[in-house]
């Protein structure tokens, strides 16, 4: 069980998801019977690539405060008609300490002495994709419309290792350059060695525990670092010549 200390206070960890739409976020996971009491809880899977875990999937999109019903109109037809089934949507407590899940009927959800109810909402059958939003209504005939975090992706990897490379210190580094004539003199190369130029460079070794992972990032993180840096160089610019932008009316 995954948990994080807020102000001395342990909450429960949840999976998180997006709507490609709107944004609006989404806990998801295993919605399972405790064997020692009469609630349930919503665990997160291990492995998000299992098929098996997969299939008992369910997704809550957390309610925004303020906010008593969301609008459930009857626009799905043309969903149905294509064989997506779309549930209900029914409105859940979820308690952000230990987990503990229940319908939204006045009910306790868990056994905390102090709980920190969410309002949730459920909006796909165990296992199913998500093909509308419960938020904003937007809907997918051909996939869910709720993107997952994967952890593990090149985009997250890429931003973590930017991240850290920027604050890697440069360290001097000198290339040298044999000044030797004699081709045939094996170790006169080692023995005239002639610095050539000086700079500073940083260095940044990444681990995976897949080679073909390993061979993809490396091209991926160069071309979205010197996209970092020249979205960088062009922002500078503008900033550096605000002035003249605006009096000239220029535009990118």
């Amino acid at each position: 069980m995954n948990t994080s200390s807020m102000n001395g206070e342990e909450f429960r960890a949840f999976e998180l998801g997006a709507c490609t739409r709107c944004h609006g976020l989404y806990v998801i996971g295993d919605v399972t019977k405790s064997v020692d009491s009469e609630y349930s809880y919503l665990e997160q899977i291990k492995n998000q690539y299992d098929i098996e875990s997969n299939s008992r999937l369910e997704y809550f999109a957390i309610v925004p405060d303020g906010v008593d019903e969301i609008s459930d109109t009857n626009e799905d037809d043309h969903l149905e008609t294509l064989g997506m089934q779309l549930p209900a949507l029914q409105y859940f407590l979820l308690c952000a300490r230990c987990g503990g899940i229940g319908y939204d009927d006045g009910q306790a959800i868990c056994e905390c002495e102090h709980p920190h109810p969410v309002r949730v909402l459920r909006v796909n059958h165990k296992g199913r994709a998500v093909h509308k939003c419960g938020l904003c209504g937007a809907r997918n005939s051909r996939g869910t419309v709720v993107r997952r975090f994967y952890l593990s992706e090149d985009a997250v990897s890429s931003v973590l290792a930017t991240a850290l490379y920027q604050q890697i210190p440069a360290r001097l580094m000198t290339t040298y350059s044999s000044s030797s004539t004699d081709e045939d003199d094996v170790f006169s190369h080692f023995e005239r060695l002639a610095p050539l130029e000086e700079e500073r460079t940083k260095q940044l070794l990444v681990f995976s525990d897949s080679r073909q992972n390993a061979a993809f990032f490396a091209p991926y993180l160069t071309k979205t670092y010197h996209s970092l840096l020249a979205k960088n160089l062009l922002v500078s610019t503008i900033e550096a010549n605000r002035a003249e932008c605006v009096d000239n009316n220029w535009t990118l």
